[in-house]
């Protein structure tokens, strides 16, 4: 049987196990402190096979055999969770842990010291090439995300003030009634610019990019005719 240590984070409590030396953590503790509420479906939909296992595990009901994911399963779950704490979460596991875990060794038979070196540079050298994998990953796994929901509303909120800029608010004459070119335009210059077909398909690495293109953006020259011509009869 495996040892189980349990941690805490804030409120929750996530067991651990050791399997052929590598930790453990049961998903459905991870699942359930990163905020999914059907957590079977988000270890199905977020973890690859690869980083999934199952450990013994003893419960009150006796002992269990449950699902478990390794550092990178914990990884791909803390990055499509939705909750601000998944980062703390993440940084959590992969920094206090783990590391812990290892170093109580509780699970390794007893050794000489010169095996115990040894075993425990082979130990770190693997983990050095885990974490090397994993960092590849999230960074392809982030750069193909698209926006979240309030990095969006940030964009619609500085494109509607680039256009109240243009033409003033929505009282005044100019915006009434150049308003919907205005998005229109913007909106389609936009689209043209990052190659996406909204705004939420914008991925996340452009964010910036994105705000940046409001603060920059000018009415083509024709649509700064139009503009002036409304000025001079407003």
């Amino acid at each position: 049987m495996n040892k189980v240590e349990t941690f805490n984070f804030e409120t929750n409590e996530v067991r651990t196990v050791v399997i052929d030396e590598e930790v453990w953590l049961v998903a459905k503790d991870v699942a359930k402190t990163l905020g999914y509420s059907r957590t079977a479906d988000a270890i199905k939909a977020h973890v690859d096979e690869e980083d999934k296992g199952v450990g013994k595990i003893q419960t009150p009901g006796g002992m269990q055999q449950m699902t478990v994911i390794n550092q990178s399963g914990v990884i791909s779950l803390s990055l499509s969770s939705k909750l601000p704490s998944a980062r703390k979460f993440k940084r959590w596991v992969t920094s206090e842990v783990i590391p812990s875990v290892l170093k109580n060794g509780s699970y390794t038979k007893p050794q000489s010291t010169l095996q115990l070196f040894d075993n425990a540079l082979q130990v770190m050298k693997e983990q050095e090439t885990k974490i090397n994998h994993v960092v590849d990953r999230m960074d392809e796994f982030e750069d193909a995300q698209e926006i979240r929901s309030w990095e969006q509303t940030e964009l619609l909120r500085m494109r509607r003030n680039k256009v109240f800029a243009i033409l003033g608010n929505k009282h005044t004459k100019r915006y009434k009634a150049l308003s919907s070119e205005v998005y229109q335009a913007i909106s389609h210059d936009f689209k043209s610019q990052f190659n996406v077909p909204r705004y939420n398909a914008l991925p996340r690495k452009r964010f910036e990019d994105g705000k940046q293109f409001f603060i920059n953006w000018e009415p083509s020259n024709l649509l700064e005719l139009a503009i002036k011509g409304a000025e001079q009869t407003a």
